[in-house]
């Protein structure tokens, strides 16, 4: 009887034994199924925390590309609209003569831009005159002296033609002092008359000069001579 039992005991065990050995299995079979996710996680961990693509870096470049084409802009129109600031008194009444002889121009040049002159000669018993007109653009160079160009030129009898009035003839010509120049030189009072040449200054006939001009002048810079207010 003892020894059937020691039997039945020992078949017991055996069954115990072999009842459990499938669980402790099952459990590491589950511990590397687990190990095996984790690694495939922190594998694929660094592929959602990578940067966007920088693909889209070159709009932003696009954009502040176009800036320095807008400041440019601007500043062409800035350029543009920019005006002269003229301090000068008008009208300017000038005059060109050699102080001999029977021969004088007159310019006048108008606030608004336009200029009128004419100039008058007696010769052999013959006037030569002209009358024209026209407009003038100034650029300052400095305080007291400005840029002048003439624009739009025009006489008012066609140099050349010829006509009379009683016994009088007359010979339309061309005026004198812009023949040879495009570009004059506008001075102001303040003009320091230490600055201007001798040549240049023979052409004033209005007495002794100080330290400044004391008067407007139109300077021709190709022969020297000049227009004076008096």
């Amino acid at each position: 009887m003892k020894k059937i039992f020691s039997l039945f005991l020992i078949a017991t065990m055996l069954i115990l034994a072999v009842g459990c050995s499938p669980d402790k299995d099952s459990k590491k079979t589950s511990e590397n199924v687990q190990e095996t996710k984790t690694e495939a996680l922190e594998t694929e961990a660094p592929d959602s925390e990578e940067e966007p693509d920088s693909e889209e870096i070159p709009e932003t470049e696009v954009l502040d590309s176009e800036v320095p084409e807008s400041e440019a802009f601007e500043d062409e129109q800035d350029e543009a609209g920019q005006v002269v600031e003229v301090d000068i008194s008008y009208p300017i009444d000038l005059m060109y003569s050699s102080g001999a002889g029977a021969w004088y121009a007159d310019l006048i040049l108008n606030e608004d831009g336009s200029f009128e002159g004419e100039y008058f000669d007696f010769d052999a018993g013959k006037y030569y005159t002209s009358k024209y007109s026209g407009v003038y653009y100034l650029e300052k160079i400095n305080d007291y002296s400005y840029t002048l160009t003439f624009g739009d030129f025009t006489y008012l009898d066609e140099p050349g033609s010829v006509w009379s009035e009683g016994e009088i003839e007359y010979e339309a010509t061309t005026s004198v002092g812009f023949e040879d120049s495009d570009e004059f030189v506008l001075y102001t009072p303040d003009t320091p008359v230490s600055e201007l040449d001798e040549e240049f200054l023979f052409w004033y006939h209005g007495g002794e000069l100080g330290e400044t001009l004391g008067c407007y002048a139109l300077r021709n810079p190709v022969s020297e001579s000049g227009y004076f207010s008096y």
